[in-house]
């Protein structure tokens, strides 16, 4: 047990004991004092019944097993102090426990008070919640306190979760206030979320921080339930109804349908009941529920009323345990075929029992029927299926169905969110509606049924109306206009009112129709007069006096006003209360509200009224009342800001009101004070609060709006590159001047740094980069970060804003390291690349010019490559030998600075496919395998495994398999189907795993083989090698079929047999029985024997057979009676074959003896001779000879008749076809053609010995019978043997052979050929090649080659000196070099033959192809000419593989192209053509000359010449590139020049070189100046225009031209002479050539013409240029613009497009409410006339606005209205 402090185990045996009792002994540590609760055995440390034995025997204690199953003590342990007393005791089947226990004093005790704590919590209690300690009050570690060293030393706690990785828990405690210890919750538990853990166990240490002494206790926290869930359907479509459907034949007392409710809560138990709908008179029809089960029952089926399309009920689901119990509606449905049918009037009506109807228009039988219309009618409540839209609805699975609503705009979201419909049709409210937002309205529905072939099934509209009841739902509200404050309305009535006086009337209003509202008294205080019945209130709210006796001091009064229609089913508060003061003394008038508060906008116009007061007086009419308006605090500004009108309250605006944030004046605090002229003459005031709103008036003004730093790219991190300041003028500390600043930077390097001293409204922030600039990612075009401040403030209704523009243009500092192009660089290589061999160029850029790069290998450990620094990177080469198949290396590339770099090269050796793959086990050329003829399909035969000394797919062996169709008896196997694939047997591609694709069968001549060659070949794509061998395939025999009697052919027949007359019957045989087997081999070898059977015991005794035989014959012990005892005999023969497993049969045979003198035939001596040798017949023996003569007689009686017959019983041949026919028989037995008892063998058929159809061996039973019925005869076995002649020819198993050399190699053994000769005898079968070439058979390469018979001078082991061939092997070897350049030398074809040693015996006139041929012409037949084929050709391919021996060549030179300046690095500008006649050459491109390498760059692999930094036009017009291409083997190289011409670009944007910071105006001042003066000019004769304003620049052009036009003609003359293409003049500081150009570029290329004359004051003339040189004049010069971010520059300020002449529109205003200070303008320069794609500069110039003395002062009330007393003295100011 976990809280043991001590356990002392002791073990006792007893010897005398036949069984081993074992005792243990347990010790409990006890504190002195342990308290009621105290865990002693935790559950699970024994079972609860030793824990029931301990509690019987335990002395002196109380114990208890509570609810957690720990036995805990039942009270507070009350010993003092002891030691190892006996606590109780267990006693189990062979054991026994002694439970001891000690108690220890507490001062010498350090330890929790219980061992075991459990403790729980309710889910959902907030964080930090204390959880609480079952039995304890809390956790507590018990120490000594009598020592006062001691008594206040610290004890350390630490919890661990054993449960959970996240911390769930935590302690508090405070050890110097008590020793509790306090568990709390670190999360909020969830007990029905699935993934929690509703029991957790952890582990509290308390530690002692001086002593060290530690003790442990176990906390084990249980997570509790709340039944906080209200119960829900399980229903799966819809959680707020349920539909049921009667069915036609559903009688009474049965279930419709269960509903079915589950609550996330455990232990919830739930009650259905019917709720009754008393409002609309819904009942519960002929129907019950269950309250346990939820199942609704019909009780009477003859209730049900079929006029109603469905019976709507409500059902309440109550949760036992908790005030949550949701209402569903349930549907029941009625079959439809018993409603009654529908009148056939225009009109049809349905109303059903939930108060919905549904109205159908029918169309009219017109010619144009009218459109349909549906009316639905139901109360706002109604939620479920309103209509079966039956139309609508998917009749399959594939119909595609398309519903649209069109709803009106203003409903279109109410309307989507309540209605649907589903797949069948059913229109259904999902939400219910609100009778009060609306109560009808109109839309269309569209259904749209498209099947599975396109066409349309259903494309309907219709309209639709729904009409809206309404149901009570709605609480009513109070709508008193009377004094209301501090939630009390107020009344008076006189003391001595009489009865029925008013005090008060109550008003209270519903917006349900249905309603009905009533009033009531609640409560009336003081309790004591609530028995007098003082007052009453009637229906109609009216509060009046109810009795006689007279009223005193206050009545406070709650008064209810009640709703009686309400329905409970909606809402279950039926009314609503209010607090009336009645006071009989005098009162105080009351103002409506307890506190007024007005706003009102600043510009707000003088005499607008900002709003009223109201009061009301109990004792005087309304017309004596009057306001006054009195200030919280004397300001005198106050007084003439507001006043108030003092008969009817209304409060009006003196004056024109600024919100300021300088005065924080801008609420203004008053009394509203009203006051009675008669009556009681009281007065009362009210609190009133005048704020002044700021109105969203300032946009956030920018000091500056375009800023065009310069930094380097080293710029320091979170250092201000700018410093800028946004302020907003509207009032500080709101939304109105609350700035957000926005940084639009699309590069994600800069960041806002808002200064400390920054406020809302006036912004001091600093641009900095949080990341480091990089030059080189710029644009080389300007080198710009472009970068936008957007400035808005939260003013509402609309937000202002403004923006700032950044233009941060960076410098170049060699920072960079060289850069790689590719990282990691891949590059694939063969393995037997040559020494030298450029693997790859290793592509390095430098973003700074002019900067060498050097590159190199990090380490040179077994690298076999080398690299070579050169222009643009460096040159890897192979310099050892290739060991492994791949290389891993690091590449360094560091420029003069050593900034470095690196990336790795990854080079891949691939596989040459130079190895052929090798078969295993095929020495011999031959494979022989064997399998059983019951193998099932896919049996695994043979596994081929091959080898090749290649890798990756060179290595890889795919395997096929051709021929294998098997020997048959239909022809030969000659080798002509070789290569088909085979349709009994299949090969695993992969794994080389032979298996059959059929049932094989074994032949009965017990010899069944298959032939077939097997290919492995390697998966090399482009060239695979392959080579292949003979698999031959034995199918073995099983004992599959049972032995076949065929005589006697049934069973019980009488057999007759007439035996002769001798007076020897020793060994007679009677009968002979024959059977057959179908198998082979032993299989087929049959036993006989008689059978021992009740029936035949009598006969038995007198015969036997012969067991191999099957012959009858006489026992020798019966000779004397065998014909005496009887002469019917019965027997039953088994016959059983030979096989492992023995197959059996029996027959019956029933036969009778007699004597009628027949003998049967014997044979002639000299026969009897020859079935005692062995006939050899050669295999070429001529047809028609006589091999052998037969004679026999009968008692050597030459006139009876002899029969002969022949029966095949046993052969050997090579193979035979699946069916289970006997082989073709050569021979035949033929009679004499005299009459003579005799009969010759004669070959009548070609005799064949070899595979696969041929024979070896021949057995035949000749028979000698008489020509009685039941013949007698002698029998007796010829055996024949075919002798092997060599009439096959050796048959290449393949239809051609192919092999590949490289050009210019020679190579012996580069191809095997082998032939196979089925010839059976092994001299028959030698074989030897030759090849027979083109010359020698007198042909071409191309022609068919001939077959020649035998003709030596043709035949030959080599060919021109080209091929030979080993005659005895068959090795093919290569002994010239080809040319792969040469098309005609790609490929070389030759034929291979092959021949047998010996001569063949196929060409003399016995071959069987003679004999076959002979046989189909007949006799006479007229002889033809016969060719004997003895060799058989083979055709082998030799192609020859390319080798890099050509140099590649440039197409199309010289290379010219032409490149804008302005063109991306990284553009393509050319693209190389270079040819090589060799093929599969990778070819490698690299720029050689080192000044261009920084500019330019190659495509190492496709030759595309590209841009790797920025050009620029003013620097360089033209470049020289010079561009080597090498081959694959770095072998061969060339080099091409590539001539770049830079075009010019327009990609500098203009300079300013006159703005200053600021200029000063001052405001009102005269806008016209000499221009109007100009203007007069030209009115009164002089000539003045646009045209000819002479500015500065202008006058210099026009000097220029004078002094050209001297010799104008000679300058056209060379403008003529000169190329279209010409050297541009420099321009003028205005980019414009002349004066004529720029005004024909001022009149084309800007919006102003000629026409536009500026007649206002000119203020400043802005001045810039444009660096860029070379720009054709036609482009246009610089147009400047103008903005600023106050809108309202345009109505002030403009600028001369072409001068820069800043002009002055109108006059100035400093003062507001429309005037500024000062305006902040944005000039912006563009070159090229502003056109698009023109380059832009900006600047800022501030102009400050000088105040004049222009404004006159103002009165503020325009209609002043003071009071003063009459007796006033002087000085007194006046009220007003």
């Amino acid at each position: 047990m976990f809280g043991l402090l001590h356990l002392l185990t002791f073990l006792t045996l007893s010897a005398t004991a036949k069984l081993v009792t074992k005792t243990t002994d347990l010790l409990l540590v006890l504190p002195e004092s342990a308290k009621y609760g105290y865990v002693l055995f935790e559950v699970g440390d024994r079972s609860e019944n030793d824990y029931r034995k301990c509690q019987k025997t335990a002395v002196n204690h109380s114990l208890i097993i509570d609810k957690y199953g720990d036995l805990i003590l039942g009270k507070q342990l009350e010993q003092k102090p002891l030691s190892n007393e006996l606590f109780c005791r267990i006693d189990g089947n062979q054991s026994i426990l002694n439970v001891y226990y000690s108690v220890i004093s507490l001062s010498s005790y350090f330890g929790f008070d219980s061992p075991v704590y459990h403790l729980y919590q309710n889910e959902h209690e907030p964080q930090y919640s204390q959880l609480d300690v079952e039995y304890f009050s809390t956790i507590k570690c018990l120490h000594s306190n009598n020592d006062e060293k001691t008594k206040h030393e610290p004890i350390v706690y630490d919890l661990v979760d054993h449960t959970s990785r996240t911390q769930l828990f935590g302690i508090t405690y405070n050890s110097r206030i008590d020793d509790s210890i306090k568990l709390i919750n670190m999360k909020t538990f969830d007990y029905d979320d699935i993934g929690e853990n509703r029991k957790h166990i952890l582990i509290i240490r308390a530690t002692s921080s001086k002593t060290k002494i530690e003790s442990y206790a176990k906390l084990i926290v249980h997570i509790l339930n709340q039944n906080e869930n209200s119960p829900r359907l399980q229903q799966e479509q819809f959680l707020s109804f349920v539909q049921f459907n009667l069915k036609d034949d559903q009688q009474s007392n049965s279930i419709i349908g269960q509903i079915k409710a589950y609550d996330l809560d455990e232990n919830d138990h739930f009650e259905y009941q019917f709720v009754t709908n008393q409002t609309n008179g819904n009942t519960t029809g002929p129907f019950s529920i269950n309250s346990q089960t939820g199942e609704i029952q019909i009780i009477n089926r003859n209730l049900l009323d079929f006029n109603v399309l469905f019976y709507h009920l409500y059902v309440i689901i109550i949760d036992e345990s908790m005030n949550k119990s949701p209402i569903i509606d349930v549907y029941i449905y009625l079959p439809r075929n018993k409603q009654h049918k529908q009148s056939s009037s225009m009109e049809t009506t349905i109303r059903e029992s939930n108060g919905k109807s549904i109205h159908r228009h029918r169309r009219q039988q017109q010619s144009q029927p009218a459109p349909s219309r549906l009316q639905l009618r139901f109360n706002e409540s109604f939620t479920g299926i309103l209509y079966h839209i039956k139309y609508c609805r998917k009749q399959t699975n594939e119909d595609y169905i398309e519903k649209t609503f069109t709803f009106p705009q203003k409903y279109e979201q109410y309307l989507n969110e309540r209605l649907t419909v589903d797949n069948d049709g059913q229109l259904i409210i999902l939400k219910r509606f609100n009778y009060e937002y609306f109560q009808s309205v109109n839309f269309q529905f569209h259904c749209l049924i498209t099947e599975r072939q396109q066409m349309t099934r259903v494309n309907k509209s219709e309209e639709i109306y729904i009409q809206i009841d309404d149901v009570n739902d709605e609480l009513p509200k109070w709508i008193m206009d009377e004094p209301y404050q501090f939630g009390t309305y107020y009344g008076y009535v006189e003391k001595t009112a009489r009865p029925e006086t008013p005090v008060f009337r109550f008003k209270a209003q519903d917006v349900d129709t249905q309603s009905r509202l009533t009033y009531e008294i609640e409560e009336i205080l003081p309790k004591s007069v609530a028995s007098q019945q003082l007052f009453h209130i009637s229906q109609d709210g009216t509060l009046t006096t109810h009795s006689n006796q007279q009223l005193s001091g206050t009545y406070n009064i709650t008064v209810k006003a009640i709703d009686v229609n309400t329905n409970p089913l909606y809402n279950y508060n039926r009314f609503i209360r209010t607090y009336l003061l009645v006071s009989t003394d005098r009162v105080d008038p009351k103002f409506y509200q307890q506190k007024y508060v007005f706003n009102v906008s600043e510009y707000t116009q003088p005499s607008t009224i900002v709003g009223s007061i109201k009061a009301k007086s109990y004792s005087t009419t309304q017309d004596n009342l009057r306001y006054f308006l009195q200030p919280v605090i004397s300001i005198h500004s106050d007084n003439y800001e507001f006043k108030i009108d003092e008969t009817i309250g209304t409060i009006k605006i003196l004056k024109l009101l600024r919100y300021s944030d300088q005065h924080n004046n801008n609420t203004k605090h008053f009394h509203g004070i009203v006051k009675e002229l008669n009556g009681w003459q009281l007065d009362a005031r009210v609190d009133i609060e005048i704020h002044i709103i700021d109105i969203n008036d300032k946009t956030p003004t920018f000091k500056q709006t375009y800023y065009t730093p310069q930094i380097s790219e080293d710029y320091p991190l979170n250092t201000p590159i700018i410093n800028f300041t946004v302020t907003d003028d509207d009032a500080r500390n709101s939304q109105n001047s609350n700035i957000t600043l926005d940084l639009v930077d699309s590069y994600g390097k800069f960041s806002i740094y808002y200064d400390p001293i920054s406020t809302p409204n006036n912004i001091q922030a600093y641009l900095i980069a949080k990341e480091r600039l990089d030059y080189e990612s710029l644009s080389p075009l300007d080198r710009q970060y472009k970068l936008r401040i957007i400035a808005r403030d939260n003013g509402q209704p609309k937000s202002l804003q403004s923006e700032a523009q950044i233009y941060i243009t960076v410098t170049d500092v060699n920072d960079e390291p060289p850069i790689f192009k590719d990282n990691p660089i891949q590059k694939t290589i063969a393995e037997n690349t040559q020494k030298g061999t450029t693997i790859v160029f290793v592509d390095v850029h430098d973003t700074e010019y002019n900067d060498s790069v050097t590159v190199q290998f990090q380490t040179q450990q077994n690298n076999p490559f080398r690299i070579i620094t050169s222009p643009g990177g460096g040159r890897v080469i192979l310099d050892g030998q290739l060991q492994e198949e791949f290389y891993n290396l690091t590449i360094l590339a560091y420029d003069r600075l050593n900034h470095t770099s690196q990336a790795q090269l990854l080079i891949t050796v691939y596989d040459v496919n130079d190895h052929t793959p090798e078969i295993e086990n095929c020495q011999q050329g031959i494979i022989t395998s064997k399998v059983k003829e019951n193998a099932t399909i896919n049996t695994p035969i043979l596994k081929i495994n091959a080898t090749d000394k290649d890798r990756g797919l060179n290595g890889e062996i795919l395997f096929s398999l051709k021929g294998g169709g098997g020997s048959g008896a239909n022809g030969e196997n000659d080798g002509s189907n070789s290569g088909t694939e085979s349709d009994l047997f299949a090969i695993d591609s992969e794994t080389g795993l032979i298996y059959n694709k059929k049932r094989l069968k074994h032949l009965k001549s017990g010899y069944s083989e298959y032939t077939m060659t097997v290919f492995a070949q390697d998966k090399d794509p482009q060239n695979p090698r392959s080579t292949h061998c003979i698999i031959k395939i034995n199918v073995e025999d099983i004992n599959d079929h049972y032995p076949i009697i065929t005589s006697p052919s049934r069973d019980n027949d009488l057999i007759s047999i007439k035996v002769e007359k001798r007076i020897n019957y020793l060994n007679y045989a009677v009968l002979t029985i024959r059977a057959k087997d179908d198998d082979s081999g032993k299989n087929a070898q049959l036993s006989f024997s008689i059978k021992s059977k009740p029936e035949c015991a009598t006969s038995e005794t007198h015969f036997t057979i012969d067991s191999s035989s099957g012959i009858i014959s006489i026992r020798p012990s019966k000779l004397g009676d065998i014909f005496q005892t009887q002469n019917k005999y019965c027997l039953v023969i088994q016959v059983c074959d030979q096989g492992d497993d023995p197959k059996c049969v029996e027959r019956k045979v029933n036969f009778q003896l007699s004597q009628d003198g027949f003998e049967p035939p014997v044979w002639a001596p000299e026969t009897a001779l020859t079935f005692q040798r062995v006939m050899k017949v050669v295999e070429l023996a001529q047809q028609n000879i006589v091999i052998d003569t037969f004679k026999a007689s009968i008692s050597n009686d030459s006139t009876k008749k002899v029969i002969f017959e022949m029966e095949p019983v046993d052969w050997k041949c090579h193979n035979s076809p699946i069916t289970n026919e006997a082989p073709r028989i050569p021979f035949l037995l033929a009679p004499d053609e005299n009459g003579r008892n005799i009969a010759r063998l004669v070959i009548y058929q070609p005799i064949d010995a070899d595979p696969p159809t041929g024979c070896t061996h021949f057995t035949f039973k000749i028979k000698a019978k008489n020509s009685a019925m039941e013949a007698l005869s002698v029998e007796s076995l010829y055996k024949i043997e075919i002798i092997d002649s060599n009439d096959n020819i050796p048959i290449f198993n393949v239809s051609s052979y192919r092999a590949q050399i490289y050009e210019n190699e020679v190579k012996e053994n580069i191809l095997r050929v082998q032939a196979d000769d089925k010839d059976i005898d092994p001299k028959n079968r030698n074989t030897t090649y030759f090849i027979r070439c083109q010359n020698n058979a007198g042909g071409s390469q191309s022609s068919q080659v001939s077959y020649y018979s035998n003709n030596p001078v043709s035949n030959s082991l080599s060919c021109q000196g080209i091929v030979s061939i080993d005659p005895e092997t068959g090795w093919i070897s290569v002994q010239r070099q080809f040319d792969f350049d040469n098309p005609n030398d790609r490929r070389y074809v030759f034929d291979v033959f092959a021949k047998n040693i010996l001569p063949s015996d196929r060409c003399n006139s016995n071959n069987k192809e003679s004999q076959q041929q002979q046989q189909a012409n007949g006799a006479d037949s007229n002889p033809t000419i016969q060719i004997c084929v003895t060799e058989h050709r083979v055709p082998v391919i030799i192609e020859v593989l390319d080798r890099n021996d050509n140099a590649p060549v440039f197409q199309g030179q010289p290379y010219l192209t032409n490149v804008s300046e302005d063109a991306e690095p990284g553009t393509t500008i050319f693209q190389l053509n270079v040819s090589d006649v060799d093929t599969d050459d990778i070819l490698t491109f690299n720029i050689v000359n080192v000044q261009e390498a920084s500019a330019f760059a190659v495509k190492e692999n496709t030759g595309e010449v590209y841009l790797a930094s920025g050009l620029d036009y003013e620097r360089v017009q033209q470049h020289r590139v010079i561009i080597q291409v090498s081959d694959s083997n770095n072998e061969h190289t060339n080099q091409a020049e590539l001539t770049v011409i830079v075009e010019d670009a327009n990609d500098n944007p203009p300079r300013f070189l006159n703005l200053p910071a600021t200029i000063e105006i001052e405001e009102g001042k005269q806008v016209v100046d000499y221009d109007q003066l100009m203007k007069q000019q030209q009115q009164n004769g002089n000539s003045y225009s646009d045209e000819n304003y002479e500015s500065p620049l202008y006058r210099r052009l026009k000097r220029r031209r004078r002094r050209r036009a001297t010799n104008s003609r000679k300058y056209n003359k060379q403008n003529e002479a000169k190329p279209s293409l010409r050297k541009p003049t420099k321009p003028t500081e205005n980019t414009l050539y002349d004066v004529d150009r720029y005004r024909a570029t001022s009149s084309s290329s800007n919006s102003y013409q000629r026409s536009n004359e500026y007649n206002s004051r000119v203020i400043y003339t802005v001045k810039a240029e444009d660096p860029d040189k070379g720009r054709p004049a036609s482009v246009g010069g610089i147009k400047f613009t103008l903005t600023s971010s106050n809108q309202q520059y345009t109505d002030y300020f403009e600028i001369h497009p072409t001068n820069g002449t800043i002009h002055l529109k109108k006059e100035l205003d400093r003062d507001p409410p429309n005037g500024f200070d000062e305006w902040l303008l944005t000039i912006i320069a563009a070159d090229e006339g502003g056109l698009e794609g023109s380059k832009k500069n900006a600047s800022w110039l501030k102009i400050m606005v000088k105040d004049i003395n222009d404004n006159p002062p103002i009165f503020i009330d325009v209609d002043p209205i003071g009071h003063i007393a009459e007796n006033a003295k002087k000085d007194t100011r006046v009220e007003g």
